[in-house]
């Protein structure tokens, strides 16, 4: 038994045409009765981003009966984060750091909906994460803003960027 379409877990981007998704199913003993599906179950945001799981069922002549799920993801295009924020940064601790990006659908138009991200926070190795705040999206440049006044302890700071979709997406940053 399987679904087929697509690879399990695979990305899509938003307003990308969705995979055909398909069921297959095969018994050497007395055979398939029955197939079912595929059965798309959603699992999306406001903004039509998300996870769907395909299950497929089916059921053979000895009355047997099988079943797989596979899922996929609709996520937003993801360029990285724009300059200074790219790479690893190195700075002074203490230092503002603007952070840029841009988010994208599957025909490139640029998402502005302040909603697609789920939450920016920052953690060093010897602490947990602290969530920032201060987001706001410039239209000019189509593109998302977030100041980040680090700390002014030196060291190593990952700076983790959550979207909607699921989609993580991580700024590494060296503080001296």
């Amino acid at each position: 038994m399987s679904v087929d379409g697509f690879t399990d877990g695979q990305l899509f981007l938003l307003g990308a045409s969705r995979p055909n998704a398909t069921c297959s199913a095969s018994d050497d003993g007395s055979g398939i009765a029955t197939t079912t599906g595929p059965v798309e179950q959603d699992e999306l945001t406001a903004n039509g981003v998300g996870t769907v799981s395909v299950t497929c069922s089916a059921t053979d002549n000895a009355g047997n009966t099988a079943s797989a799920t596979s899922t996929y993801r609709i996520g937003y295009g993801f360029g990285g984060f724009l300059s200074p924020a790219s790479g690893v940064v190195t700075g002074h601790a203490g230092r503002t750091f603007p952070l840029k990006w841009q988010l994208t659908d599957a025909n490139g138009a640029f998402v502005s909906a302040l909603s697609a991200v789920a939450s920016v926070e920052y953690r060093s190795a010897s602490s947990g994460p602290t969530e920032l705040s201060g987001l706001r999206y410039d239209p000019q440049a189509n593109q998302y803003v977030l100041t980040w006044k680090s700390p002014r302890a030196a060291g190593d700071y990952v700076v983790t960027l959550v979207l909607d979709s699921g989609q993580r997406f991580d700024a590494s940053f060296r503080l001296t």
